[in-house]
């Protein structure tokens, strides 16, 4: 039976049962139509499998979530638009529940009146956009402190701050069919597995119950190096600022799941290995160059590299005499950090 049919039906069920309550005297086979209507309420109505959506709010994101549960894609050509709905007034519980479905280990519960009860177990969203770099900005300026500054624009870790195309260049030739190929087949064996059958694991303490693969021995230990190196070398010493300091500090997450990712798009087994993590540390190094695009965008960053520079002439990085030739000379490599 058609889902509108249905509908149509039962609220006809409801009516008439509702009438012959109300005229119990009447010759009415009220059990007959209460059989049918529990039929119907029965029926599980099939779940429309979605990846990705262009135009929503945060009501509806809870809605999709909770029907699919492996996530949503928020696909915006103009990121501009949902960076003001969440600007808005009132609008304090969407940005919230933004900032809370990024890591996609978060149990989501909405109680609304109208809506009910909306659960979402493991919620997780992307986003995908483009937004003018004038526009964005504003917003970069305002996570060194302004209104904006509750950790929202560093979740956008994959951001790029693309280079001047220069002259345009005619391009007319062929798509790559056999790497479009490959990349579907990636896509569906990841899309149809469910995790376990990837060779993930359970935690038996974890109310989520969301899969996990572990690192390959020497691929956690060069993690673990990676991470001592991003704690106490990069994050702990003072020489960038709060802002970027708390972009950087999410790489926690974001290169052991890079790794997940490339590791799950070529053969494998069930750790993640060596080679899947090196790849995503080539990642981490591209992603942090846009990112310093990104935040030097509206700072010149003068407070914070005269501390880098203090640091190193402390150090004796310098050598016994420092002129402005040397440190011009060498101020790329100390001012990356």
């Amino acid at each position: 039976m058609d889902v509108t049919v249905r509908k149509l039906r039962k609220a006809s069920l409801e009516s008439l049962i509702k009438n012959a309550m109300k005229r119990p005297d009447a010759n009415t086979d009220t059990k007959a139509l209460l059989d049918e209507l529990h039929e119907l309420e029965a029926h599980v109505a099939p779940v429309h499998r979605r990846y990705a959506t262009s135009d929503t709010n945060a009501e509806a994101l809870t809605e999709l979530m909770a029907s699919n549960p492996n996530g949503i894609l928020a696909r915006r050509d103009e990121l501009i638009g949902l960076l003001k709905y969440l600007d808005r007034e009132g609008q304090e519980h969407a940005r919230a529940f933004f900032l809370e479905a990024w890591d996609g280990n978060g149990n989501y519960r909405s109680d609304r009146i109208g809506r009910g009860i909306t659960s979402v177990q493991g919620a997780c969203l992307s986003m995908l956009g483009t937004i003018q770099p004038d526009v964005l900005q504003a917003y970069v300026r305002d996570a060194y402190g302004g209104s904006r500054a509750d950790g929202f624009l560093q979740r956008f870790q994959m951001a790029v701050w693309p280079d001047d195309p220069g002259q345009w260049v005619n391009v007319d030739e062929y798509p790559d069919n056999k790497a479009r190929g490959l990349a579907y087949e990636v896509f569906a064996r990841i899309d149809q597995g469910d995790g376990l059958s990837l060779g993930g694991e359970v935690d038996g303490f974890d109310d989520s119950h969301i899969p996990f693969l572990r690192f390959a021995p020497d691929a956690q230990d060069a993690f673990d190096k990676w991470r001592d190196n991003l704690e106490n070398r990069r994050l702990r010493n003072g020489g960038e600022h709060p802002a970027f300091e708390a972009h950087l500090g999410k790489y926690r997450s974001l290169i052991p799941s890079l790794a997940l990712l490339i590791h799950m798009a070529g053969p494998y087994d069930t750790a993640v290995s060596i080679d899947a993590f090196q790849r995503a540390l080539g990642w981490e190094t591209y992603l942090e160059s846009h990112a310093r695009r990104m935040y030097a965008s509206v700072s010149n960053g003068g407070e914070i590299h005269a501390r880098i520079l203090a640091k190193h002439i402390s150090a004796g990085d310098l050598g016994e005499s420092l002129t402005i030739r040397t440190i011009d000379r060498k101020k790329m490599v100390w001012l990356d950090g």
